[in-house]
């Protein structure tokens, strides 16, 4: 499981605005970014883990 945050045009800006983190995320996932848990949802979905091992690395 992974969360890349790529940087481009549109982020490296709100960036050095001091955009809010809330802010960056939003263009991030207009971008395709996925956030870990998604990503580890595909990995529940092909027996590779499990709901719980997802749960205990993604706890907010």
């Amino acid at each position: 499981m992974y969360e890349l945050f790529t940087v481009d045009d549109e982020s490296r800006d709100l960036i050095h605005r001091s955009a809010s983190e809330a802010e960056i995320r939003e263009a991030a996932r207009r971008t395709g970014m996925r956030h870990m848990r998604e990503d580890g949802q595909r990995w529940v979905e092909a027996g590779v883990t499990s709901t719980e091992e997802l749960l205990r690395v993604t706890r907010d």
